[in-house]
């Protein structure tokens, strides 16, 4: 399975082409994958059943305080490792580097989105702080309202200055067999220069998958509606009005819907990967054209 990446392509060509290649390999890809989105999905389903209101397991919960912790925290960890790992063969699906190299280079660039992650987080809160030693009840309500607003504003362009230049950093660091964390930087300039596909592909990609995920989601969220409206009525000291195979059902529609969504993913992560291809390929023409003119003067 080759993927012809190098190539300079428009970011709608790079959706494109990545959609006829997960069509031409459908199969391919999803005899690699099935398991790890599998157990990825029933992993996810099952913390989306602990977060949804529940009076039986919150009171399950309180008499068994240190083994509910226990379960919650082998749930939660184990979709953390789910995750890690089905990503991984995913882009071991798509550069053959072995699964071993994959899972390395995913777990180190899983820790570095966390460092910026971390980092982004700490200059929101340090502008926050600035901000509200500036406001106070000193300040008009319109003039509050004005500062909250910049301080949204400031923090969405934040993230987008960042996060935008990393979806080409981590294609990069996955795809190319020779990439190393101390050109992050360098790396992460290109991604920068690149902004604007970067960005358009993202923004394009993020209302294809949305309105998609929406639609799979229906069952799901009819589900959800009814939990939620059994538990108000409990609490309000309603008996319970739903079917006792319910949970099971839950799980069942939240994990088929999550396999569906992880399936979803992989046309994000090939789009991406036809981006950095593209981008690539701009950069060495650019090098190699800057080269000829040094040349010639």
């Amino acid at each position: 399975m080759e993927i012809e990446i190098n190539k300079n392509r428009s970011f709608t060509a790079c959706l494109r082409d990545a959609r006829n290649f997960l069509i031409d390999h459908i199969e391919t890809f999803a005899k690699k994958i099935w398991i790890p989105a599998l157990i990825l999905s029933a992993m996810i389903a099952l913390c989306g059943i602990l977060r949804l209101p529940n009076l039986a397991l919150h009171n399950w919960g309180i008499l068994h305080p240190w083994t509910s912790w226990i379960v919650q925290t082998i749930i939660y960890l184990g979709t953390l490792v789910a995750e890690i790992f089905y990503y991984s063969v995913v882009f071991n699906a798509a550069n053959g580097h072995g699964l071993k190299k994959n899972l390395w280079r995913y777990l180190q660039l899983f820790l570095v989105s966390i460092c910026v992650d971390i980092v982004l987080i700490a200059v929101c809160w340090g502008i926050k702080s600035l901000l509200t030693l500036i406001g106070g009840h000193a300040l008009s309500h319109i003039a509050n309202t004005t500062i909250f607003s910049l301080y949204i504003l400031v923090c969405a362009a934040l993230f987008l200055i960042i996060i935008v230049p990393m979806s080409y950093v981590a294609p990069k660091y996955m795809m190319d067999h020779d990439a190393k964390w101390k050109n992050f930087f360098k790396n992460f300039t290109v991604g920068f220069h690149r902004w604007s596909m970067l960005f358009l592909t993202g923004l394009l990609l993020a209302l294809i998958m949305g309105l998609i995920m929406l639609v799979l989601s229906i069952p799901a969220i009819v589900l959800i509606f009814a939990q939620v409206s059994s538990q108000m009525g409990q609490f309000m000291g309603d008996p319970a009005n739903l079917p006792g195979y319910f949970p099971y059902l839950t799980f069942i529609v939240f994990t088929l819907t999550t396999l569906l969504f992880t399936g979803i993913m992989v046309y994000a992560i090939m789009t991406f990967i036809y981006v950095y291809g593209s981008i690539e390929t701009r950069e060495k023409n650019k090098k190699e054209m800057t080269t000829k003119y040094d040349e010639k003067n």
